[in-house]
């Protein structure tokens, strides 16, 4: 069981990672796999070079940030029925 959680993080934690590369490509235009590795490296540096209780604390605060994102939700006033549906995601 051990084994299994530990790949399935490793694939999570592979998925974030590019995840926020492909998103910095959309801000800043340059290429994706670049970034997944400056992401990748940044974040083992801080593993292993960041004493925990300061990393936590970062961590803490960029968590409450990325909570702001739902809340954007309730605020941003977004007419729904003008924003196209898009069934399948290769078309869009």
């Amino acid at each position: 069981m051990l084994f299994v959680v530990s790949v399935a993080n490793v694939f999570n934690l592979g998925a974030d990672i590019g995840a926020m590369g492909a998103a910095t490509q959309l801000v800043l235009r340059g290429n994706a796999g670049l970034f997944i590795a400056i992401f990748g490296i940044g974040s083992l540096a801080a593993v292993l070079l960041v004493p925990y209780s300061t990393y936590a604390k970062y961590l803490k605060w960029l968590t409450i940030s990325f909570f702001a994102c739902v809340g954007v939700v309730f605020f941003a006033h977004i007419s729904w029925p003008a924003v196209p549906s898009c069934h399948v995601a290769a078309a869009c």
